[in-house]
């Protein structure tokens, strides 16, 4: 029996890995660029383009200027672009690296593809490609070309018809050499249109201030017509507010900076704008995003996370971002869960950190390094980032008495970490491992006594820890989330304030139903967070869960629990033993004003496929409930209810509308995701109603829905959905009304 569940278990893992490697690629990924004002001159280059992909004789456009002038703005939007989505089944952005490789290039298209299979070979990794571009009209966008790339080599589409080019490059020459069809040059703004972008993006507060508006066309002209520029001093500037001083300060700071020209002048722009930053946490913070590459998205909750381990923030960390996002120093996705940092910025910080004591970076992120970088360079890094490569290995014997962040999270292929690889990393705050293929730990991870931060989740080989891991004693934040490790490996961390955990650990060989019941050990927890991987409905997971809430009950310094409940009661029993949470509850103050407890709850049996259905709206910001095979309208859900941001109600029977839940419960929605509810009639029955409803709610998904007529019935008040931004529907076979008269 052992034998047969052990095969069966193996049969299970293989069709997981497969069906990864055919989900099909999304049409389009990426962070969603700001708006183009219409009529401006980004927008008509912008026009041009998608003007010239209609044209059937045109295969190959070149949009070229020099650095700052908004090549890469532009390809962000075709990225986007309806019209462009229209047009193909597919768009591949690939940003060239200066150092880039034929491989590493063949790389970034099949990833995109969804097609984790190539290897050394070009011609063979071509195709690959080939086979798969062949299937479908594709757009691939090349951004910062810097030498003639050979397409038909590196993808194999030598007569392929049914794809198409866009390249930017800061050279006219290689437009040429790669065969354009057609060429747009994007021009620098003229003197008017550069003193209109800075009053728009400074404020039109300005326009009253006669003296700001001489300083305002004086650093425009610093500025050579290059929009990227403009963006960032306006931002600067706006952040002075309307102290004339200041701005005539900054503006004489800028003039004797700029002794250059080309990128040097470019460069001595955006030190400004990084001098112009008022205190060393916010200089601190700024240049540890240079850490993660330009092409990738970073996750805003992991990032404050690590600014507060490494002592740069303490509680300001969302204040400091948002500054930098606010002076265009960071840009921000449309959800703003994730963050990412221009190429010319990132350029400019990676000069900094070389020039600044205690904050020098060796950053080599998504380069394809299958070999780690010479010793000689990790003994003068502060900070070191390897993530997403393709390491095999890492060097035994270092010193690296001054590095307080190791990033080599997602090096798949690194599955050993030699003995004393650790062993002079005395001063390391933050080790990410995450997703490497690690089976053990070695000893020597026991000498970093100020380590705040080891991420290992994800590590679905690991079974070890070293023995004496209770030397830690300043660890703060462990997650092993999707490892094989079990609880009683971790028992002696017990002034943890951030632990995430799965479900699985608990279901662990080593671990028996007594060494379950230590959560409570972990006295000092603020932050508690357990992801279900296995199916809750089993036994087994109701058992481990009742014992699990028992013992959270205790922790007096919880403020932020994931976690599932099996039943309702289950989530009774808990706010019972738990004066702060009950208090927490019994308040009447609405979601959006009182944060003092985060939560994301799951209320109900589930299986894997109801746990993920939020996933894509989860936030640590974000206060979720799931609400799981229930039945009517509970008390004690309502009152859960008007706590929470994101809810989601799925397979439910005996409501036939949201507004069943009290329209004053709801009123704090972000999101809302109604999913298998045959019973559910319409969403907001506003007969009799007097008060707007849902005036916050950002995005509403129904899937599945058999009985959904309508989305509102009744009068529509003054400010209901007044934020509504998407609408998804589905399976929604009897809806014959979405909105009521007067609702658009």
């Amino acid at each position: 029996m052992a034998g047969k569940s052990k095969q069966v278990h193996g049969l299970w893992e293989e069709g997981k890995r497969i069906k990864a490697m055919l989900r099909l690629p999304m049409p389009v990924v990426g962070i969603r660029p700001a708006k183009i004002k219409y009529n401006s001159p980004l927008h008509k280059y912008v026009e041009d383009a998608v003007s010239f992909l209609k044209d059937p004789d045109i295969r190959r456009i070149g949009i070229w200027e020099i650095v700052g002038t908004g090549k890469t703005t532009i390809m962000e939007h075709l990225n986007h672009h309806e019209n462009v989505k229209n047009m193909f089944d597919i768009i591949i952005s690939v940003a060239i690296e200066k150092e880039w490789s034929e491989i590493g290039f063949q790389q970034q298209i099949l990833d995109r593809l969804g097609l984790n299979l190539g290897s050394a070979d070009i011609n063979k990794n071509a195709h690959i490609i080939f086979e798969e571009l062949e299937k479908k009209k594709c757009l691939i966008l090349l951004d910062d070309v810097c030498c003639t790339i050979e397409l038909e080599k590196i993808i194999g589409v030598h007569d392929l018809q049914t794809y198409k080019v866009v390249l930017g490059t800061r050279d006219l020459a290689i437009c040429k050499d790669m065969d354009v069809d057609d060429e747009i040059q994007v021009k620098k703004l003229s003197d008017v249109e550069a003193l209109d972008m800075f009053m728009e993006k400074a404020g039109e507060y300005i326009k009253n201030l006669p003296r700001a508006v001489q300083v305002a066309q004086l650093v425009v002209k610093e500025c050579g017509g290059l929009p990227l520029l403009i963006e960032k001093l306006a931002k600067t500037f706006k952040g002075m507010g309307g102290n004339i001083q200041r701005w005539t300060d900054g503006r004489r700071k800028l003039q004797d900076l700029m002794n250059e020209e080309g990128m040097g002048a470019v460069h001595q722009v955006l030190q400004f704008c990084y001098d112009s930053l008022d205190s060393n946490p916010k200089k601190d913070c700024f240049l540890y995003c240079a850490l993660h590459s330009e092409k990738c998205e970073i996750l805003v909750s992991c990032l404050l996370e690590c600014w507060r381990m490494e002592g740069f923030t303490d509680n300001d960390g969302h204040e400091i971002l948002g500054h930098l996002i606010n002076v265009s120093l960071l840009e921000t996705s449309g959800n703003k869960k994730k963050v990412k940092m221009n190429k010319v910025l990132r350029e400019m910080a990676l000069k900094i950190s070389h020039e600044r004591e205690n904050s020098k970076i060796l950053a080599m992120p998504c380069e394809g390094l299958k070999e780690p970088p010479n010793p000689k360079r990790w003994t003068q890094a502060n900070r070191i980032s390897l993530l997403d490569n393709e390491l095999q290995n890492l060097p035994e014997n270092l010193d690296c008495g001054n590095l307080f962040t190791l990033l080599l999270q997602r090096n798949k292929n690194l599955i050993v970490i030699p003995k004393l690889f650790f062993a002079s990393m005395c001063c390391l705050r933050v080790l990410d491992l995450h997703g490497t293929g690690i089976k053990s730990l070695p000893w020597s991870l026991c000498t970093l006594i100020d380590l705040r931060g080891l991420y290992l989740n994800s590590c679905t080989h690991l079974v070890g820890l070293p023995t004496d891991i209770v030397a830690l004693k300043k660890l703060e934040v462990l997650d092993i989330r999707g490892t094989k490790l079990s609880l009683c490996q971790i028992r002696t961390l017990t002034w943890l304030k951030f632990l995430r955990i799965s479900l699985s650990n608990f279901c662990m060989k080593s671990q028996t139903q007594n060494q379950t019941s230590n959560v409570s050990e972990f006295v000092s927890l603020e932050e508690f967070s357990i992801d279900i991987d296995i199916d809750s409905s089993h036994q087994q997971g109701y058992r481990i869960a009742n014992i699990i809430r028992k013992e959270l009950a205790t922790l007096e310094k919880l403020t932020s629990l994931k976690f599932w409940f099996p039943t309702v009661r289950c989530l009774y029993l808990f706010l019972m033993t738990n004066k702060a949470w009950k208090d927490f509850f019994d308040r009447t103050s609405p979601a959006w004003e009182d944060f003092s407890f985060r939560f994301q709850f799951a209320v109900g049996s589930q299986n894997l496929t109801c746990y993920q259905i939020l996933e894509s709206f989860d936030d640590p910001s974000y206060n979720s409930l799931k609400f799981i095979n229930g039945k009517g309208v509970n008390d004690l859900i309502r009152k859960v209810l008007a706590k929470t941001h994101a809810f989601g109600l799925i397979n439910h029977v005996g409501a036939s509308s949201l507004s069943e839940f009290d329209m004053e419960n709801i009123k704090g929605l972000f999101v809302c995701l109604i999913e298998g509810c045959n019973e559910i009639e319409t969403i907001i029955d506003g007969t009799g109603k007097t008060e707007s409803v849902l005036e916050i709610l950002q995005h509403l998904h129904i899937k599945n829905a058999s009985k959904l007529e309508s989305i509102w019935k009744g009068p529509v008040l003054a400010g209901s959905l007044t934020r509504l931004r998407t609408i998804v529907l589905l399976k929604c076979r009897v809806l014959t009304k979405i909105f009521s008269d007067g609702m658009i």
